[in-house]
C-alpha cells in the first residue's frame, strides 16, 4: 500500500503541472499497472500524435 499511496501523490502533483496526456502521466500509469500486476499498459504511439503524423 505504501507504493500505491506514493504513486497517487506523484500523479496528483504532476497533474497540477502537466497536461492530461503528458509523458509523465503515461509513465505513472505504466508503473501502477506493472507494480499492481493489473496487465500490460495501453499501447500509445507518441510519435504520430506529436510529430504531425510523421513516423
Amino acid at each position: 500500500m505504501r507504493i500505491s499511496s506514493q504513486l497517487k501523490a506523484w500523479v496528483s502533483e504532476a497533474a497540477e503541472q502537466l497536461g492530461i496526456t503528458s509523458v509523465w502521466l503515461l509513465c505513472c500509469d505504466h508503473l501502477k499497472r506493472t507494480i499492481a500486476a493489473i496487465g500490460p499498459p495501453k499501447t500509445i504511439r507518441l510519435l504520430p500524435d506529436h510529430a504531425n503524423g510523421m513516423g
